[in-house]
């Protein structure tokens, strides 16, 4: 006794025939087949032909709403993402806000000094001036003998 095979939606026509009584499938995707077998005996006639209408289901994690799950995760995910980086960044703003104003104070406080130091030097300066016009004053004096 020999076998033939055909497995509606996935090949295309029937098999050689073969003393095998046992067929498997492997990675069969998900979707409705129909499984038909005939026997050939040792003269060649062959048989009607047995049907065996079989369906895989789809899985559960190619079910639409695993598709729905899938995108409201990613979604999800993407705006916690966002959300730590946005905070880390808020952080960040507020470290450098304080850190800006910490200089700026120290440069105001800076300004401030010099500002003193120069209002100083420029009153030094005044009276090195005036001394300078006294000593010119003396010296040409003395030169002039009116002394």
């Amino acid at each position: 006794m020999q076998y033939q095979y055909f497995l509606e939606g996935l090949a295309l026509g029937w098999s050689l025939p073969t003393e095998e009584t046992v067929k498997e499938y492997t990675n069969l995707d998900y979707g409705s087949y129909t499984f038909r077998v005939r026997a050939i005996n040792g003269y060649g006639i062959t048989s009607t032909e047995s049907a065996f209408a079989f369906t895989i289901a789809t899985p559960w994690f190619a079910q639409w709403w695993a598709y729905l799950l899938y995108a409201a995760i990613f979604i999800g995910l993407t705006m916690l993402i966002v959300r730590v980086r946005s905070q880390r960044l808020e952080k960040e703003k507020r470290e450098l806000e304080k850190m800006v104003a910490e200089r700026t104070s120290e440069i105001r406080e800076q300004k401030e000094e010099i500002l003193t130091q120069s209002d100083s030097l420029y009153d030094k300066n005044q009276e090195l001036e005036k001394i300078n016009q006294m000593v010119v004053s003396i010296n040409t004096s003395i030169n002039s003998g009116t002394i």
